[in-house]
């Protein structure tokens, strides 16, 4: 009995490898070249060189600033959860997204 079983399940494990083998699917041997041909072609292009529109300074500038306005918001919070909202909170935290989106996007 326990034979049985066991070489019942053996041939359950094979058989739906053995299905899955002949009804794969085969593509064209054009599409395989067109595909290669593709992946270099994008090899070949190099990606548009954005260092030259980069100033460091302003970079520089505009991470000094998100930094403070990032230790800014602690404060802020604390006085938040006390029931005071900052005048400057809601105005800090879009100019720290509009930052941070910014510099993301340079750096990429």
């Amino acid at each position: 009995m326990q034979t049985l079983l066991s070489l019942l399940f053996f041939f359950s494990c094979l058989l739906p490898g053995s299905v899955l083998a002949q009804s794969a699917i085969s593509f064209p041997p054009g599409d395989r070249e067109a595909d290669k041909a593709q992946t270099q072609f994008e090899k070949e292009i190099s990606p548009p060189h954005a260092t030259a529109s980069r100033n460091p300074e302003q970079l520089q500038r505009e991470a000094d600033e998100l930094a403070g306005l990032a230790r800014s918001l602690p404060e802020d919070i604390r006085q938040l959860n006390r029931g005071v909202l900052s005048k400057d909170l809601t105005e800090n935290l879009k100019r720290i997204e509009k930052l941070s989106k910014k510099l993301r996007t340079e750096l990429k």
